[in-house]
């Protein structure tokens, strides 16, 4: 059910659902989608603070929606601003593995708590910090650290592998979660897609459409892997079929959110049972 990924700018021009130049926002810090409007189905993906989305059916208490990761899927309706109109020329992009949001400068009780990946729109600034748009017609604060000024509809800049590895790191311990995008939670293909994201590369939000998606190969030994590259894995040995990504890191070790392990982990590229599983290696930075 995975659509082609687009970035939340693209889909604020594609709602159908505007009214009075309004759009659709997520109202809290990360709302599950479900493949069902039921809990207890499948949790596919999750969605973002203020995270614009597009509502296509709506039932009592549930709403079925297209989200930025292309996923349709179900959430629950109270997690949704109808009335949000406060799209500014600048966004704020997070780079924090988590960040708090003040109702003020300086004071010391958050109203909000955020995960990196989170896009909000600009107000103004002050010092080291910037006033923001919050759903429900509010503002807030966050301080200006580990995070990335743009222009609204311009892409994220294209970092590097590095920046890519470091960006990975700030998951470390994170707990595993099927459909995860968080720091509260994230699966394997949600650890890839969320920082290539903000390190400037749009990638499909699951494994295998990852590995389709790129088109250049490398290689799988350390003398032409470089820091960075998606390291792509099947559940059998021998199959081609894509079910698992991690990020290599040098050292001959990559970074993953192992379903194993239960938590986002560092594994030897050399391990027994990922090197008999292994598909390809596929390069989305080239320096």
């Amino acid at each position: 059910m995975n659509k082609n990924h687009i970035t939340s700018d693209e889909l604020i021009n594609l709602l159908s659902n505007t009214i009075n130049n309004s759009i659709y926002v997520v109202n809290d810090s990360i709302v599950d989608v479900f493949r069902y409007p039921d809990t207890n189905s499948e949790r596919v993906t999750q969605t973002l603070f203020c995270q614009p989305l597009k509502i296509i059916d709506e039932i009592p208490e549930w709403s079925k929606v297209e989200v930025v990761d292309g996923y349709i899927g179900w959430i629950k309706s109270d997690k949704i601003d109808k009335s949000f109109t406060n799209i500014t020329s600048t966004k704020v992009i997070i780079k924090s593995k988590l960040k708090n949001i003040y109702s003020t400068i300086n004071t010391t009780s958050p109203i909000k708590e955020i995960t990196l990946g989170t896009e909000l729109y600009c107000i103004s600034k002050t010092n080291n910090w910037y006033e923001v748009a919050l759903p429900m017609n509010t503002i807030g604060w966050i301080e200006d650290n580990d995070t990335l000024q743009i222009q609204t509809g311009t892409h994220i800049p294209k970092t590097t592998g590095y920046e890519l590895v470091e960006t990975a790191k700030k998951f470390l311990g994170v707990p595993y979660l099927w459909g995860g995008v968080g720091a509260w939670g994230i699966d394997c293909s949600g650890l890839t897609y969320i920082c290539c994201r903000v390190n400037g590369v749009d990638l499909p939000r699951d494994s295998q459409p990852q590995y389709n998606a790129i088109s250049t190969s490398v290689e799988p030994n350390k003398k032409n892997m470089k820091l960075g590259d998606l390291v792509f894995f099947a559940s059998k040995p021998g199959s081609n079929t894509v079910s698992h990504v991690g990020i290599y890191i040098g050292n001959n070790q990559f970074i993953h959110a192992s379903s194993g392990a239960g938590l986002v982990t560092i594994t030897s590229f050399s391990d027994n049972y990922y090197k008999k599983r292994l598909v390809g290696v596929k390069r989305v930075f080239e320096n």
